[in-house]
């Protein structure tokens, strides 16, 4: 039993594989179960105490060797989805049939295999501080500065107050010992995506996933900043999700707020048992209006200026549209995004619909949006394709 892991008491299960795992239990009092992975229980301790003010909180230890069923082509281990196999054994060991999962950084990671595997334990995912990563990677400070061997600038830049929080975390550490120290399956820590085939089946899964999950990011924090453009995709168009972005906060917000962090899992898992996410019936027609085959006349009566909006993960998004359309149906015109106007670089409007490009800047970076839909009378509607995902848009005659 890997005991040195939790703070305070820990105990042991041996799981279907034969394997002996080490978890915590707190609130037991509490009918409703939740259950979360760590590599240990330390400075992450008061945010499970917390989250037993209302739950039976699991704590399941992710170990970091071993032997594993699940494998790679080569041999290797995929820790990816061995370490949410072994939460699956472990909730069967257990007798839970359907629990709430609460995951932060590479806690996540098992939750995105029940996600895949056996969604139907889950009632509902908080997925904190990490979504899957479909899109390349945008830069790596977090593990450049973790392979230079500085744990105390690592954990500085990790912390919002490190004056307060360091002290913690470096205690934490040297308690771990070789624990803390010993080979970490890097490739892994971090990749929920690993537990599908590729990033396009997993981007698949996030399109049409069915169960509740909650996102939680902090704007600085590196391991956010490192995948900032897929984490943006996962925000836009992962179904049936929440997400919350604290400005300020950094990777280590269980030291800096634990109360804001458990706060902010209380409200969504509170949101998932209400069925907070009604499905938006609009949005599908729109969408699959606008992927008609144009063809026929053109369409004169798109000419003139359209006030449209989108709902994005900040919210609803104003987008105006002036529009000309020539003789052979070509379109010209701009597209006003966020306070300014961008240049129709190609397209065409017919009887049957329209579909132009149009040269923006989203998210800090460059990338063509397409845009596609309908016209009946004074409406419009469709979507409106970015670099980082779809959305779907009605407008108005303005």
């Amino acid at each position: 039993m890997e005991a040195n892991k939790v703070q305070g008491e820990a105990k042991p299960v041996v799981v279907e594989s034969g394997l002996e795992l080490t978890y915590c239990e707190r609130g037991e009092q509490n009918p409703d179960v939740l259950v979360c992975g760590a590599f240990y229980f330390h400075t992450f301790m008061p945010v499970v105490e917390m989250l037993a003010e209302r739950y039976h909180v699991y704590g399941v230890v992710m170990r970091l060797d071993g032997p594993g069923e699940e494998l790679n082509a080569d041999g290797t281990v995929n820790w990816s989805r061995q370490w949410g196999r072994d939460v699956y054994e472990f909730a069967k060991a257990m007798g839970l049939e359907r629990f709430r999962y609460f995951g932060k950084c590479h806690g996540t990671v098992p939750g995105w295999y029940l996600v895949k595997e056996h969604p139907e334990m889950l009632v509902a995912f908080a997925s904190f501080f990490l979504a899957p990563h479909v899109l390349p990677q945008t830069s790596n400070k977090w593990f450049e500065m973790a392979n230079g061997g500085d744990m105390s600038a690592m954990m500085a830049a990790a912390l919002r107050r490190p004056e307060k929080g360091l002290p913690a975390k470096m205690a934490e550490l040297a308690t771990l010992g070789d624990a803390a120290t010993g080979p970490l399956p890097e490739e892994y820590a971090a990749s929920a995506e690993k537990s599908w085939g590729s990033a396009d089946e997993c981007r698949e899964a996030l399109l049409n996933l069915d169960i509740p999950v909650g996102y939680l990011f902090a704007n600085e924090d590196p391991v956010f900043q490192d995948h900032y453009d897929s984490n943006i995709w996962a925000i836009m168009n992962t179904r049936r999700s929440r997400t919350v972005i604290l400005n300020g906060e950094k990777h280590l917000m269980e030291l800096d707020c634990p109360e804001r962090v458990v706060a902010e899992a209380f409200k969504f898992f509170e949101e998932a048992d209400v069925d907070y996410w009604v499905e938006d019936e609009a949005a599908p027609a729109a969408a699959t209006a606008a992927e008609v085959e144009l063809s026929g006349a053109p369409d004169p009566e798109l000419s003139g200026r359209w006030a449209c909006s989108f709902d994005g993960p900040m919210g609803k998004t104003e987008v105006s549209l002036a529009i000309g359309v020539g003789e052979d149906g070509a379109v010209s015109g701009t597209l006003g995004l966020m306070g300014k106007e961008h240049p129709i670089s190609s397209g065409r409007a017919t009887a049957t619909g329209f579909d132009f490009e149009v040269s923006v800047k989203v998210a800090f970076r460059k990338g063509v949006a397409r845009v596609r839909g309908t016209r009946e009378g004074n409406a419009i509607s469709g979507t409106i394709e970015l670099p980082l995902g779809k959305l779907a848009f009605t407008g108005v005659r303005s």
